[in-house]
């Protein structure tokens, strides 16, 4: 083997691992930017789960008025989720 032929492909190694990286780094900004599928994905489980927790405070809240601290009749009323703004 002489040297042109090693020097040849080391360059060509060298440039797949340049493409390699450029495509992982790629990928991770697509799915990881502002408005990238991750978190795009994340923002809404987010909301529909804070949603979900808030309607179920209301519930408990209306459906157990008499049962506050101290034994006061009154707790403060979550209005739900979708009644919001």
């Amino acid at each position: 083997m002489s040297i042109i032929n090693i020097q040849n492909k080391r360059a060509s190694s060298t440039i797949e691992y340049i493409v390699i990286t450029t495509a992982v780094v790629s990928v991770f900004i697509v799915f990881m930017g502002d408005s990238g599928i991750f978190t795009r994905s994340l923002n809404r489980t987010l909301a529909s789960t804070t949603n979900e927790l808030i309607n179920m405070s209301y519930r408990l809240s209306v459906s157990r008025p008499s049962e506050g601290l101290g034994g006061t009749s009154q707790n403060p009323i979550i209005p739900p989720a979708n009644s919001l703004p």
